[in-house]
C-alpha cells in the first residue's frame, strides 16, 4: 500500500518508534498539543520498523489543522472488522464508535461501542472539544472495557452536564499492546 506521509507542522510526530507514551493517566499527565500545521501527534512507521506501542492519553488537543491523532500520517484511518489485525502505526487501532451524548437526569450519558482484537482489555477516553473544533480539548472521563468473543463491547460513560450541541470525541487504547487509535468521528450532546 503507498501512503502520503505529511510531515510539514505536526505538533509531535512518532517515526519508527515504541514504547513511548505522550501523556498519562496519572493528574495532570497530559499535554496541550494546539495549533499546529498538521495533526496534533502522527504516529508513523518505516518500512521495517516495528509497529506500536505508542500511548497517547489525557492531552488537550485543539485548533490543530489535521486531526488530533494520525495513524499512519495520512490522514483519517477507517475502522475494520473484528480481530482488528491491521500492520501498521499502532496497528491502526480501531477507535470507538460513539452512539449517543444525552442529558439524563442532571448528568450526560455518552454511549459506544468498541470492535477490535477479541478478549482484550481497552482504556476509552472521552472528550468533549468545541462548536468550531471537535478535536479532545478536555478530557471527560476514561472507562476499562473488555471486548468479548466476538471482539466487540458496548460501554457508556455518565458525566457532568454538557451543553447541547457539544462534540464528543473518544479514543480506544489497548492495554497490553500500548496502542492508541485515532480520535472517533465526532457525536454533539442532544
Amino acid at each position: 500500500m503507498n501512503r502520503k506521509f505529511t510531515y510539514q507542522g505536526v505538533g509531535i510526530m512518532i517515526i519508527g518508534s515504541s514504547g513511548h507514551e505522550i501523556g498519562g493517566t496519572t493528574t495532570n499527565a497530559g499535554n496541550v498539543i494546539a495549533f499546529s500545521g498538521g495533526a496534533g501527534v502522527s504516529v508513523v512507521t518505516d518500512a521495517g520498523a516495528v509497529p506500536g506501542g505508542i500511548r497517547i492519553l489525557s492531552n488537550s488537543m485543539f485548533g490543530n489543522q489535521g486531526i488530533g491523532i494520525d495513524l499512519g500520517g495520512d490522514g483519517p484511518t477507517k475502522n475494520d472488522n473484528a480481530p482488528d489485525a491491521d500492520k501498521g502505526p499502532n496497528g491502526l487501532q480501531n477507535y470507538p464508535k460513539l452512539t449517543s451524548a444525552a442529558i439524563q437526569n442532571g448528568r450526560t450519558a455518552i454511549a459506544g461501542s468498541l470492535t477490535s482484537q477479541r478478549k482484550t482489555a481497552y482504556l476509552i477516553q472521552v472528550f468533549s472539544g468545541t462548536p468550531s473544533d471537535a478535536e479532545g480539548r478536555n478530557l471527560l472521563g476514561s472507562l476499562t472495557v473488555t471486548t468479548g468473543a466476538s471482539g466487540s463491547v458496548d460501554w457508556t460513560l455518565k458525566t457532568s452536564v454538557l451543553a447541547s450541541g457539544t462534540p464528543i470525541v473518544a479514543t480506544a487504547t489497548d492495554v497490553t499492546r500500548r496502542q492508541t487509535s485515532e480520535f472517533s468521528k465526532d457525536i454533539p450532546v442532544q
